[in-house]
């Protein structure tokens, strides 16, 4: 049963301003039944062609049919989730009275293919033209899958399930099955969405939502986002609300009353990412930001204007660093993923590689970074796990891989979410943190809005910087190169032949070695008993090299520069040795998550 407010398609009054780079303004009228978990409603998309060809197909995504049944692609790589819809937790969209231009379409007019909805056009579309396509569709909503549901709350997360246009990149249409690894792609676009829900529901949403109507049953929603590339709300009675401002900027924030003490820290952790990420990048483009409690999940989600982030275990204090972490990770989307908007189907590292080097940056900024998983030196960060998990992935596979491409969810973690940043991070220690800084704030700021690729990332930052990217981009980000330096010995003798000055002086000899493929500068540092250190660039090209220091004191140590420290070395203990030999050496330097590791092996096994 369609609600009250869908009695018809209707057009849009004055449908925005649509062009190649906002190709489609969407009029959206829908109606949750909350005893059927079903969305029922109307679609009307004003779509100009923003390639420079002619077309003669228009495509959407029906996400949702990824859990219609066990023979979709999703369920096939995903067992969990095939298990799930064995059961019968399904999910499904069915489309019906398609219209172009005011004629309908017959069924023969159009093919459903999985999660892609494509429709014949009588005419080729041409070069910046527009038509107007109009559907009624029926979403069933499943027991939390993917990205969207229901949870035992009754509060509903739907995003990622109407059906939209896929999305054009450089006059190549994207429009790829939904894979279980893989995220999402497509254009800006208008949206004006009118939504009615039960009468005790709060929500938050993309845009800015406001409530217009209601009655004892039902109260009517309407929402309008401008220039965004996706439609989504968080709804529920299970809510309290919460509102607050920051640089002109409405924060909503939609909490189950259980978590209500964790609000302070939200609004707090909200507003310092959106001001790094202002500042690091650009300005936050829209009016309002959303916050909602996803209590159907234990991770995050990135949504046009609006983070939904689940809680983690008991310990309050342990879940609040958690969250901080994770809103700090989705806020850096609305950056890589909302409004820079790569195509995170197939390049997925260039959006969740910025977002979570960024997402380590705020959480060191403001004091988050750190909480004890094992014992209080090492193991002791999100950001520690992330590193010990992609090392023992071995870099396998590329980071430039499609997300479909990695065999199982694991190596795809690993890669995008565990060795991407750590490769980014490499390039920033490689070129310098200024650099790195404002070359990234150009590109980000030249391609707001414009779907940029891995191609256009590398040309801006060389543009931007001295740096040569072109081997960095074969060995770590279309290769697969290990990373392992190591200081095997220091040497010295007293120099005899300095003269009579009155000082000692001392030759000292450095061995250091690389011991993979991959190449990376490094600084080496000669630590003096006197408290001053001595420094020596070195390419890291040589399998060997041995670096000759003269000093006017007894050596101590020798290091490859800790603040350089690239997390992407896989033996970092290895990294310093200390004159007074090994157990010293162990004792005096902090071990890292994979020395540990290896330490241990070698005594157990």
């Amino acid at each position: 049963m369609i609600g009250s407010i869908l009695i018809s398609i209707s057009i849009l009054a004055a449908v925005p301003d649509i062009s190649p780079r906002v190709p489609a303004a969407y009029e959206i009228k829908a109606y949750l039944n909350d005893s059927t978990h079903t969305i029922t409603g109307t679609m009307k998309v004003s779509f100009v062609n923003p390639t420079s060809r002619n077309l003669d197909t228009v495509a959407f995504h029906l996400y949702p049919n990824a859990f219609k049944d066990t023979s979709s692609v999703y369920c096939r790589e995903d067992g969990r989730v095939r298990a799930a819809v064995e059961r019968g937790n399904i999910a499904k969209v069915e489309i019906s009275n398609i219209m172009i231009g005011g004629r309908k379409i017959e069924e023969s007019g159009y093919g459903i293919d999985g999660t892609r909805l494509y429709i014949n056009l009588d005419q080729s579309l041409l070069p910046e033209s527009k038509i107007d396509v109009a559907m009624e569709f029926e979403i069933l909503i499943p027991r939390m899958l993917g990205h969207f549901g229901y949870d035992s709350d009754g509060d509903y997360l739907i995003a990622h399930c109407l059906p939209i246009l896929c999305g054009y990149q450089k006059d190549r249409l994207i429009d790829w099955e939904y894979h279980a690894n893989s995220e999402f792609f497509s254009n800006f676009s208008f949206y004006d969405v009118t939504i009615e829900l039960p009468e005790d529901f709060k929500a938050v949403s993309t845009g800015v939502l406001s409530k217009v109507s209601e009655t004892d049953s039902t109260a009517v929603w309407n929402a309008r986002a401008d220039t965004v590339i996706d439609f989504a709300m968080v709804c529920g009675a299970d809510m309290l609300e919460y509102e607050s401002e920051f640089g002109g900027v409405t924060l909503k924030y939609l909490i189950k009353e259980k978590h209500r003490d964790f609000y302070p820290a939200i609004d707090s952790v909200v507003k310092n990412s959106l001001q790094f990420c202002g500042d690091y990048l650009y300005p936050y483009p829209y009016n309002t930001f959303s916050f909602a409690d996803a209590g159907f999940t234990n991770a995050g989600l990135e949504l046009p204007g609006l983070i939904v982030a689940g809680f983690f275990g008991s310990d309050k204090a342990f879940s609040a660093n958690l969250l901080k972490k994770t809103i700090a990770h989705e806020t850096a989307h609305q950056w890589f993923y909302a409004t820079i908007a790569t195509n995170e189907f197939e390049e997925p590292w260039l959006d969740e590689g910025f977002a979570s080097i960024i997402e380590f940056k705020i959480s060191r900024e403001y004091g988050f970074d750190k909480f004890p998983l094992l014992f209080s030196n090492y193991l002791n960060s999100d950001r520690s796990m992330r590193r010990l998990f992609a090392l023992a992935e071995e870099a396998k596979y590329p980071i430039s891989l499609k997300s479909w491409d990695y065999p199982n969810r694991q190596s795809y973690i690993a890669a995008i979410y565990g060795r991407a940043w750590m490769i980014l991070l490499a390039l920033e220690n490689a070129i310098g943190d200024s650099t790195f800084a404002e070359a990234l704030k150009i590109f980000a700021g030249d391609y707001r809005f414009r779907h940029p690729d891995q191609e256009d990332f590398v040309k801006s930052l060389s543009n931007s910087s001295s740096y040569d990217l072109a081997e960095f981009v074969e060995m770590f980000i279309d290769g697969t190169s290990r990373v392992d330096y190591a200081v095997e010995s220091m040497e010295f003798e007293k120099n005899e032949t300095a003269g009579d000055s009155g000082g000692s002086e001392y030759i000292v000899y450095v061995d250091v070695v690389r011991k993979y493929d991959g190449i990376l500068p490094q600084v080496i540092v000669l630590g003096l008993e006197d408290g001053t250190e001595l420094y020596e660039n070195w390419d890291g090209k040589d399998r060997y090299k041995r670096i000759t220091f003269k000093a006017n004191s007894v050596p101590l140590y020798a290091s490859l520069d800790r603040k350089i420290s690239y997390a992407i070395d896989e033996n970092r203990n290895s990294n310093t040795i200390y004159r007074k030999g090994h157990v010293t050496r162990m004792i005096s330097f902090e071990w890292d998550a994979i020395f540990i590791i290896e330490f241990l092996a070698s005594i157990l096994l």
